[in-house]
């Protein structure tokens, strides 16, 4: 009966190991609030986990530029933690408790100064006519003409433009060049699979209602502009794993702007 008790609890404490798929891209985005001169600039590395096979843990060890500021990011996951040595550039990322079917997806974030995606300066996003609380009726919505500095390995670029909770209702009328523009949300959505450097302006007329309480912020749209690339900007290996089998693509680099426009704020560059 002793020998049956110590080979039931051997079995027991043997580590599961299952499987898991998992996706990095990495991306400098800056958000730019009218025409602050001071945009919030970051380098993200984000991982994408999916759980084919439940595992009791995963390790990933990664590795990207030494000597940067790290931003803290309060994580949805009870079972994650991440970390990074400046001293090597060296990025861990620690899961427990696995189950076949989880998803994770798992952002490292820094601090960097604004990289310059553009040739000149970042492109405005302007509205006609300057919207207040309360307006209702038509508002159009242009971002400005740009030309990307970098167009080595780009393989799409996208142009976006959404509203925010303060427009409570919305009908997209027209835009050059034509969007996708779907019901219910009506964003305008430009993407390029045969990208180039340089882009003309952006336009897409609305019929909006704006809410009058200011309760809800200044922000009244966002415009995004991302230029996908094939290549790593920083990374500077494949990762690293362990306590679980793993597949694991590269998903490429992205530039990114999201421009923030205001009511009531200066808009123009």
């Amino acid at each position: 009966m002793t020998s049956m008790a110590f080979t039931l609890l051997s079995q027991s404490a043997r580590p599961l190991v299952g499987s898991v798929s998992v996706g990095r891209d990495e991306a400098y985005w800056q958000n730019l609030k009218g025409n602050s001169s001071t945009p919030d600039s970051r380098y993200l590395v984000n991982y994408a986990v999916k759980v084919s096979g439940s595992s009791d843990r995963l390790t990933i060890t990664d590795k990207t530029r030494a000597n940067m500021t790290q931003i803290v990011i309060t994580s949805e996951y009870s079972n994650l933690q991440t970390s990074y040595d400046p001293s090597n550039g060296e990025i861990k990322i620690e899961l427990t408790k696995l189950v076949e079917g989880e998803n994770y997806t798992i952002q490292v974030a820094f601090q960097v100064p604004p990289q310059g995606m553009f040739e000149g300066a970042a492109p405005a996003t302007t509205c006609t006519p300057a919207p207040g609380y309360g307006y209702s009726g038509k508002l159009e919505v242009d971002i400005a003409p740009f030309k990307l500095k970098d167009a080595d390995e780009l393989k799409e670029v996208g142009v976006y433009s959404w509203f925010t909770v303060l427009v409570t209702g919305k009908t997209i009328v027209s835009s050059s060049p034509a969007a996708d523009a779907l019901p219910p949300d009506y964003e305008a959505i430009w993407i390029y699979k045969s990208p180039t450097a340089e882009y003309g302006a952006h336009m897409a007329t609305y019929n909006v209602t704006i809410t009058p309480d200011a309760s809800a912020g200044d922000i009244l749209l966002r415009t995004w502009i991302e230029a996908d690339y094939q290549k790593s900007f920083m990374m500077s290996s494949d990762p690293v794993f362990d306590g679980a089998q793993a597949s694991f693509k590269n998903l490429g680099a992205s530039h990114i702007l999201q421009y923030e426009y205001t009511i009531g704020g200066s808009n123009g560059l």
